[in-house]
Formats: structure tokens, C-alpha cells, sequence
């Protein structure tokens, strides 16, 4: 099995960073891009990851999985918490490395202790050298 990461962020840009580790490691690695949490959720549902690296604040939206609506309200910005929560909910983060990245430190701080730190966290911006770290610890 190929090591991979899905990279979920809204901003384009920042999606990339993970193609700029791939080609930093000495590791074959897989990079997979999500814009949308509808996306993230549909590459996870499909797709093995070792890490998924997901940016906290992501813009709302609806969407369905297999008939069932998911709604985010407008007034929660952190629908990232979506992604970790579906992951934790399926037990993915039972053999994913789940970390959350974000500028909302405090938040960031408080929600990975609510989940009992099943999910890691990396404050934007990062050192590309703390990110390779924390993916590395996965191989």
C-alpha cells in the first residue's frame, strides 16, 4: 500500500504544501487535494489515508451522503470540525494521523483536547519542517 495525505483546505494555495513535502521526503507519498468538505468526505469515504492534514476554518455548506443531508450553518466558521468528527465517528483516526491546521490557536487547542486528542493540530502559519516531522512520525 502507497503512504498518502489528503490535504483539505479552502485556500488553494495552501493545499499545495502538502505536494511541497511530498517532493521534500525521501518517502514515496501520494498527495490527494480537497477544496470542499463534501470533497474531503468523498475521498475519505473511498481511499485509505495515512495522514489527513485539514484546515479548521472552512466555508459552510450543504450537502448529501448516501441520502442524508449535512448541513453546516453560516455562523460556524469552523466547519472543519465536520471532517474530524466524521473521522473520529468512523473510526478512521484509529489508523490516520487526523491533524487539524489552523490560525484559530485557542480553538484549535480546545477542540483537540474534546476528542481526547485523538486528532493532532499544527498552528498556521507552520514551519514546513514541523509539518514533515509530524508525517513522518506515520512511517
Amino acid at each position: 500500500m502507497r503512504n498518502s495525505i489528503l490535504t483539505i483546505d479552502d485556500e488553494i494555495h495552501s493545499t499545495y504544501i502538502a505536494e511541497y513535502v511530498r517532493l521534500s521526503m525521501d518517502l514515496t507519498i501520494e498527495v490527494d487535494l480537497a477544496h470542499t468538505i463534501k470533497d474531503a468526505i468523498e475521498l475519505i469515504s473511498n481511499k485509505y489515508y495515512n495522514v489527513i492534514l485539514c484546515d479548521l476554518l472552512m466555508p459552510p455548506e450543504t450537502f448529501h451522503i448516501n441520502q442524508e443531508e449535512f448541513v453546516f450553518n453560516e455562523e460556524d466558521c469552523f466547519n472543519g470540525r465536520k471532517i474530524i468528527e466524521y473521522c473520529i465517528e468512523k473510526g478512521i483516526t484509529k489508523k490516520t494521523k487526523v491533524i487539524v491546521s489552523s490560525v484559530a490557536r485557542k480553538y484549535s487547542q480546545v477542540l483537540v483536547e474534546s476528542y481526547n486528542h485523538e486528532i493532532e493540530m499544527i498552528s498556521k502559519p507552520y514551519p514546513i519542517e514541523e509539518l514533515i516531522g509530524k508525517i513522518k512520525e506515520t512511517h
